[in-house]
């Protein structure tokens, strides 16, 4: 009881009492620790105390005992750390640990740090899936639709928007929904704009080689034209358009038919002047001294030409200078020569009325005779009863005998009179006279009064056959009957070829003669005929439908074989024939070349014993065992006995920790080098020697500890404390 007041040194306190309930007593200031007295010892007192530091204050007791105090029992307080577990004592657990973002788009979440006292994971990939185009960062990359295109570069996939290009313009009213236009500029009025044409001009030449694209008249290839620009983009402007000539004489020259750009034409009329005579085309008019006397026609006017006449002999020296005579003939020696004379050969008549001016024989007062001569110049030859004439009968048809009676006396035949033998029977046929060789034409060729005599008459009728128009007298023209010679009045013509079947040896007209046909009236069957499938003998060996094989087809099971031909109908091959679903049976079920093809494979176990097998293999089913390659668990970070959990014999990941006192330190459980346990990853802290500052320094479990006593006081005062007492010495 400390009612009337306590000793120095000491303060009147609240304390509990070992029976139970408390009582004010006298105890020591602080830094100063009360002794245990053999009542407290006997009793089992205690006192409470704690440990503090940065992370908290944990409150145990101590407990009066024969060597004094024990040390204070209280919790080492430490950081929190996720391990169910209140470490820093503040009367929770596990908490403040926070929690953990993680993921991208679709997958963003947190997680808490700790969940039941155990680390939570956050996996980066939860919710992940296939990227689609709707806006979102489906597969958990950070990027959005990027699978997709986007035109645009604007970070929205183009299915996600209804302008690709962002030019403003709707993609349904976007002639280049793919490249930005907002004017919509359209030059050929196509359904694509500029800014995506590859032909902007639709001049069939694509942009990127035309010199001008919006100009469909330019582009390589087009014709150049006079205009001042390169029209077929080779550079070149207006070139290889030519030049043209024109004009005559002094006036002709060469003009280009193109000159800075505008077109040309050639003056034929540039430099001309009046004509003069000097041998030159003055006026360019295509005519040399034109106006002026040309007496030779030669293109030279006589007041330039030496030889007026043309007749290579000069003027100076010429017996006829204005009449061409270049062998200076002059008959009568009287210096004018014959081509001026007036009577060149001297028979009495003058030139210009003598026909034959340099023939003395021949004149208008010479006597017509048989020498092929106009002997007296009436423009006649030997014309009839000329003397030296002979007599010749009128021949109308030219067949060399003429009319008797009818003749004239000529120097040569003449027209219609060239007969010299009379006695023709038909004067205007040719064909018909004495002697001709008599023909089938109902005439008496010969004029033997006979028609016709040497040939046959097949029916008989008095007319020969070739002039007969039915010769088998069956009723039927010669003209229209197919069979002109045999008596067929129905006219029958199987084949059509316009023989009629009495008459027509090979009336079906297959190449093979009625009498080795063995179907005359079948095309389709003769000797030497192709084989072919239709119920008939086509080759008449007296088989049918034979020789006409087979046709193997399909593979695998399908594969069968069949006859081309059954009862005169083609059959045709299957080749899907017995095809089936495939089965691992070793069989191509299904026909198509494959065997046991797509039959998948199955992927099993956990672990290590995760692993794909082919659902068959060599025609047999395959099962997928899940405990392949299973062993006994190890501590390796590996399923080993593909259970589905990883080293679950140990607490690997667990938190673990090492040491006490100041070399407390805190890790997790791993394996260690045998594979068959675990050790703890925490780097325990060095122990130094103990001072009193309320640590463990050499972390024993206890704080401050072995700092011995210190004993004060006199008489019943006379007692000693703990040289350290709550980190402080007294």
């Amino acid at each position: 009881d400390c009612l009337q007041g306590c000793p120095e040194g000491f303060e009147c306190l609240d304390m509990p009492l070992a029976a139970g309930g408390t009582a004010l007593q006298c105890v020591p200031d602080e830094g100063t620790e009360c002794s245990c007295n053999s009542l407290a010892v006997a009793s089992g007192a205690k006192t409470s105390c704690y440990i503090e530091n940065e992370h908290g204050q944990c409150v145990g007791q101590r407990q009066c005992t024969d060597s004094g105090l024990t040390a204070c029992d209280a919790q080492f307080p430490t950081e929190e750390f996720c391990d169910a577990a209140d470490n820093d004592c503040d009367g929770k657990v596990d908490e403040e640990l926070g929690e953990t973002a993680c993921g991208l788009g679709e997958c963003e979440h947190a997680v808490p740090n700790c969940i039941g006292g155990v680390p939570g994971e956050c996996d980066p990939m939860e919710g992940a899936s296939v990227e689609a185009c709707n806006g979102k960062d489906d597969d958990c990359d950070g990027s959005i639709d990027e699978e997709f295109d986007d035109v645009n570069q604007d970070g929205v996939a183009d299915c996600m928007t209804e302008d690709d290009d962002g030019d403003g313009v709707a993609d349904g009213a976007d002639n280049c929904p793919k490249v930005a236009n907002p004017d919509q500029a359209n030059f050929d009025y196509d359904s694509q704009g500029d800014a995506c044409d590859p032909d902007d001009d639709n001049d069939q030449t694509p942009d990127d080689a035309d010199c001008a694209p919006f100009n469909g008249a330019i582009h390589p290839g087009a014709e150049e034209k006079c205009n001042g620009v390169d029209d077929d983009c080779d550079t070149e402007v207006d070139e290889n358009l030519g030049s043209s000539a024109c004009g005559k004489g002094a006036c002709q020259h060469t003009s280009p038919n193109c000159l800075d750009g505008v077109p040309k034409t050639c003056d034929p009329m540039e430099g001309a002047s009046e004509e003069i005579c000097d041998g030159n085309d003055n006026d360019c008019n295509g005519v040399k001294d034109d106006g002026f006397s040309d007496l030779d026609k030669d293109g030279q006017a006589d007041c330039v030409d030496s030889d007026d006449d043309a007749d290579n002999v000069i003027d100076e020296k010429d017996n006829c200078p204005s009449v061409p005579n270049s062998d200076q003939a002059d008959g009568d020696d009287d210096k004018f020569g014959d081509a001026c004379d007036d009577d060149d050969d001297n028979d009495g008549e003058n030139d210009l009325t003598d026909c034959q001016p340099k023939n003395p024989a021949v004149s208008h007062l010479a006597k017509e005779a048989c020498n092929g001569i106009d002997d007296d110049c009436d423009s006649e030859v030997d014309e009839k009863g000329a003397t030296g004439c002979q007599s010749y009968l009128l021949d109308l048809d030219q067949d060399g005998f003429g009319v008797e009676g009818q003749t004239k006396c000529l120097c040569a035949p003449e027209e219609l009179y060239t007969a010299f033998v009379s006695g023709d029977c038909k004067p205007l046929d040719e064909n018909v006279h004495p002697g001709a060789q008599e023909v089938c034409d109902g005439l008496d060729n010969d004029c033997n009064k006979k028609t016709d005599e040497l040939f046959p008459d097949l029916d008989s009728d008095g007319k020969a056959d070739c002039v007969d128009t039915d010769d088998d007298n069956d009723g039927v023209p010669d003209t229209s009957d197919n069979c002109p010679t045999v008596p067929n009045p129905d006219q029958a013509d199987f084949d059509k070829d316009k023989d009629g079947n009495a008459c027509d040896p090979d009336d079906d007209n297959d190449g093979s003669a009625d009498a080795k046909d063995c179907a005359p009236f079948d095309a389709t069957v003769f000797p030497g005929a192709a084989e072919s499938c239709d119920g008939k003998d086509n080759d008449c060996d007296g088989a049918t439908d034979e020789e006409l094989g087979s046709t193997t087809c399909g593979k695998g099971i399908c594969s069968h074989t069949v006859a081309n031909c059954v009862g005169g109908k083609i059959q045709t091959c299957d080749p899907l024939e017995g095809a089936a679903p495939d089965t691992c049976d070793g069989k191509d079920n299904d026909c198509d070349g494959a065997t046991d093809e797509e039959l998948g494979s199955t992927t099993c176990g956990k672990g290590v014993c995760e692993h794909t097998v082919a659902n068959c293999i060599g025609g047999k089913p395959q099962t997928c065992d899940p405990l392949e390659g299973a062993a006994a668990e190890i501590c390796d970070g590996l399923d080993n006995d593909c259970q589905g959990d990883v080293d679950e014999l140990w607490p690997t990941g667990k938190p673990c920790e090492l040491g006490k006192g100041e070399c407390h330190a805190v890790g997790i459980w791993v394996c260690d080098g045998t594979k068959l346990d675990v050790l703890c990853d925490a780097k325990e802290g060095k122990p130094v020697d103990e001072t009193c500052d309320g640590k463990d320094n050499d972390c024993d479990g206890v704080v401050d500890d072995g700092l011995g006593q210190i004993t004060c006081g006199l008489g019943p005062c006379e007692h000693s404390v703990e040289a350290c007492l709550g980190g402080k010495e007294p």
